[in-house]
């Protein structure tokens, strides 16, 4: 669906004459928020006119926006909006024509982790498709693709450097994976690589991806991402875009 409404508006405002169900979702390109405990939470804040959303409900239903307005106004973002975080991955949420919205919590050696230790992000193969914020103490990140791909997880520690894989991984589906109430567990597996293991390489013309592989350019050159590169001693981070 659209915003019928002339401003950016927040989600709460905007469904003024509308009462969600605990555990509705509002999906966007570039996030998504749950309504848990009587109010919106999430990545995504506002709807905004030009944009479009996707809504999932416990219950049928029609949903009633406030009255549109016709006068545009000046819009400043409110200052405790979540931000998105500096993560060494990215995504480009407009590549792909469908949204898998996750809500994630870490678990090692049988306890939960703390998530602000760590930046996650959702891959196929070698490719990310998704960057994870902290919001309210799990990791929410809308996951990108088109059906069936199998997607697994990767997280860097902001301590150590160090990327870890986790154990779980699932199939893109186009449909929500995890809520607040009952969030997808990622369980903290083996690590692949660090910055310090690289530091010891010397040659200057020598790649890495975030998985510790050395990298060949092929022909068509080097895929967008963040790749490391050691020199004297040191990691230099090169991301291209």
């Amino acid at each position: 669906m659209g915003c019928p409404i002339a401003e950016p508006t927040d989600i709460a405002d905007a469904m003024g004459n509308f009462q969600p169900t605990e555990g509705d979702f509002m999906v966007g390109q570039e996030g998504s928020a749950q309504y848990y405990e009587q109010e919106w939470i999430g990545t995504l804040t506002q709807m905004i006119p030009g944009k479009g959303y996707m809504y999932k409900s416990g219950k049928d239903g029609q949903i009633h926006f406030k009255s549109a307005s016709t006068q545009p106004k000046r819009f400043a973002p409110k200052k405790d909006s979540p931000k998105m975080e500096e993560c060494p991955w990215t995504c480009d949420p407009y590549l792909y024509p469908n949204i898998m919205p996750a809500t994630l919590k870490l678990s090692s050696h049988g306890a939960d982790a703390d998530v602000n230790d760590y930046y996650v992000a959702a891959f196929c193969g070698e490719e990310c498709r998704g960057v994870g914020q902290v919001v309210k103490n799990v990791i929410m990140m809308n996951i990108h693709g088109e059906g069936g791909e199998t997607i697994t997880f990767r997280g860097l520690n902001r301590k150590d450097e160090k990327v870890t894989t986790f154990v779980e991984s699932t199939s893109f589906t186009g449909d929500i994976l995890g809520t607040f109430i009952a969030p997808f567990t990622l369980t903290l597996g083996e690590e692949v690589t660090s910055i310090s293991a690289i530091q010891s390489q010397s040659k200057a013309d020598v790649l890495y991806n975030l998985s510790g592989q050395r990298i060949i350019p092929g022909k068509q050159g080097l895929s967008k991402g963040l790749y490391l590169q050691p020199q004297n001693g040191k990691t230099k981070k090169i991301w291209l875009k």
